[in-house]
C-alpha cells in the first residue's frame, strides 16, 4: 500500500510546520524538521501538537509540552569624555536576552571627586577593601537599554583657586608703599 498524501502538521503557540512526504510501500522515513523560535520569546511551558494526516484524515497524534527557558545578556559599553577641569563617563547597559534582569554597576570614586561628581540616576556610596565607589542596581527589562551619565567637574574649584590667587596678587600690587615707624 502506497501513500501518496502523507501531511506531518505540528502546531503551537510558538509555530506552525507542515511537512508533506510520499511513503512507498514497507517503506520506513525519519525526517528531522528544523524549527526557528523566536529568540525574544516570554519563558514559559508550550504545548506542541504534531498531526499525522494521510488522505485528509488523522491517523495519529502526539502532544508534548515544551519549555522555553528564560535568559538575560546584558552588555555593557562604557566611554569617557575628558576635557578641561571635567569629565563625562557614559554607561550604556543593553539586555538583549528575553526576561528582566538587575546588572550591579560600581564606579571607583574617592570621597574628594564625589564632592564634584553629578549622575544621571541616583547611587549608592560602598566602599569595599578600602576603597570607594559610586553604585547602581539597574533594573533592565527583555530589550531595554539604559544610559547613565557620570560627569565630574573641577572648574568651579579651579576658579576660586584663580580669584584667590588674584586677590593675594592684587593685595601686593595696590598695597600703600608707605610704611609708618614709630
Amino acid at each position: 500500500l502506497e501513500f501518496r498524501r502523507v501531511l506531518f502538521r505540528s502546531e503551537s503557540e510558538l509555530f506552525n510546520k507542515e511537512y508533506k512526504t510520499v511513503l512507498g510501500p514497507l517503506e520506513e522515513k525519519n525526517n528531522q524538521i528544523l524549527l526557528e523560535l523566536n529568540p525574544l520569546q516570554t519563558p514559559g511551558i508550550y504545548k506542541i501538537v504534531v498531526k499525522l494526516i494521510v488522505d485528509n484524515k488523522t491517523v495519529g497524534q502526539v502532544e508534548k509540552e515544551v519549555k522555553i527557558s528564560g535568559y538575560t545578556d546584558v552588555a555593557t559599553e562604557d566611554t569617557i569624555a575628558k576635557s578641561f577641569f571635567s569629565s563625562v563617563e557614559t554607561i550604556t547597559l543593553f539586555n538583549s536576552g528575553n526576561f528582566n534582569a538587575v546588572k550591579n554597576i560600581k564606579v571607583r570614586k574617592g570621597f574628594f571627586e564625589k564632592i564634584f561628581t553629578k549622575t544621571s540616576a541616583k547611587y549608592t556610596s560602598l566602599s569595599e577593601g578600602g576603597i570607594s565607589y559610586i553604585s547602581w542596581n539597574v533594573p533592565l527589562d527583555s530589550q531595554q537599554k539604559i544610559v547613565i551619565t557620570i560627569t565630574t567637574d573641577y572648574g568651579w574649584l579651579a576658579y576660586i583657586i584663580i580669584i584667590i590667587v588674584l586677590g593675594i596678587a592684587s593685595y601686593y600690587i595696590f598695597r600703600s608703599p608707605a610704611i609708618l615707624f614709630k
